[in-house]
């Protein structure tokens, strides 16, 4: 996994405001629009307080070769993990990569597995002795869900370890699409998108809606496809934290708010969790591609950057068409049937939506790439 620089803690990034919350422009649950999640205050190390966090087992952790505690201490000492600190006596820090809203991901060699490097994402907290209850059930139910996932636009997790927890995942080193990929044309990066078309589709067959495809979450490695395609570099999904699982227990209520606003379905903008499906993944699809095209996101809150405003516009505002946003934008200068793809893909009702099948909005934009060989093509939507 690569962390973009743009999410590390010493770089500045797009922020999002909501009454007196400040955060990163992905929104992954604000104050004022979800419940006070409860806090777990930390017992003393013993195996016997450390069972108290729900699903977890007390288990040891080395620190400099100086500390050993429970999961509860590798939780807590998570924040200041140091090179050299040694994981469940397997992984070694080398460096930090960035912080999320849930955890921390830091580049380390697996001294199990030839001292190959790997990304390793432990648990976050907010830094003030206490363990967040939700934030830890819902770190381990990523793991459960991400380590059962193979597929080659997903990214791998080696290794999850509820014990203390951590996540071992492979790590890339050729950034996000959110990163500036000045070297990609816009058919490369259409082709991307189809590869993560084929990722959802996976997930969406295994019961699983992922909740937060961003460009962050896009990353990109440094070896390049081998396909009938265009070449461009091997693009993973990655942070499986927000995934949804049907009928596995509720971490937030109904009407909560979970995902990142900028690229949130109207759906999930209206707290309707009992609308969400694999297409609500897919209207995420359809902002990142309008992104794209035209540089620009289809809503912002009117530039505010105001949390609520761009979940009202998600649920109530008609798109700008592409081709009105940027004059020098238009069906002749794009490829042909892409701008009906996005715009379709931006309707309020899932229902009108057009793609039911992420496999199927795959192949359309792939085959708006002319593909080297003959592809079976699917009718587009209508203008």
């Amino acid at each position: 996994m690569q962390v973009d620089p743009a999410n590390s803690a010493n770089s500045p990034s797009k922020k999002l405001t909501t009454g007196s919350t400040t955060c990163d422009y992905v929104q992954v649950e604000d104050p004022a629009v979800t419940e006070s999640l409860p806090l777990v205050s930390p017992p003393s190390p013993s195996a016997s307080r450390a069972a108290s966090l729900p699903g977890v087992i007390a288990g040891t952790m080395h620190h400099q070769g100086n500390f050993t505690g429970d999961v509860t201490d590798s939780v807590l000492t998570a924040v200041s993990m140091q090179p050299g600190s040694v994981i469940a006596d397997r992984y070694e820090i080398v460096d930090e990569l960035g912080r999320g809203g849930m955890g921390i991901v830091y580049k380390a060699t697996d001294k199990k597995d030839n001292n190959k490097f790997v990304a390793l994402k432990i648990l976050n907290n907010p830094g003030s002795g206490q363990v967040n209850e939700k934030l830890l059930y819902r770190f381990i139910r990523e793991g459960k869900a991400h380590q059962g996932l193979k597929h080659p636009h997903i990214l791998e997790c080696f290794d999850f370890n509820p014990q203390y927890p951590y996540l071992a995942m492979e790590l890339l080193e050729g950034g996000s699409l959110k990163s500036p990929v000045t070297n990609l044309s816009l058919e490369q990066r259409i082709l991307i998108m189809a590869d993560i078309c084929d990722a959802l589709q996976y997930a969406h067959q295994n019961t699983l809606i992922h909740r937060d495809v961003k460009p962050g979450n896009i990353l990109l490695g440094t070896e390049l496809t081998s396909d009938d395609y265009l070449q461009r570099p091997v693009a993973k999904l990655a942070d499986f934290g927000l995934v949804l699982i049907p009928d596995a227990t509720r971490v937030t209520r109904t009407g909560d708010l979970t995902g990142s606003a900028i690229y949130m379905s109207p759906e999930q903008a209206g707290g309707k969790r009992q609308h969400l499906s694999g297409v609500s993944d897919l209207y995420s699809i359809g902002i990142i591609l309008y992104e794209i095209v035209s540089g620009k996101v289809p809503f912002d809150g009117g530039g505010s950057g105001e949390l609520l405003a761009i979940l009202q516009q998600h649920q109530s505002a008609t798109p700008i068409p592409l081709s009105e946003l940027k004059p020098e934008i238009s069906n002749t200068n794009l490829p042909p049937g892409l701008e009906p793809i996005i715009m379709t893909l931006l309707k309020k009702d899932p229902a009108h939506r057009y793609y039911t099948q992420a496999s199927d909005l795959a192949s359309d934009l792939r085959n708006i790439v002319k593909p080297k060989k003959a592809k079976t093509k699917l009718k587009p939507p209508p203008v």
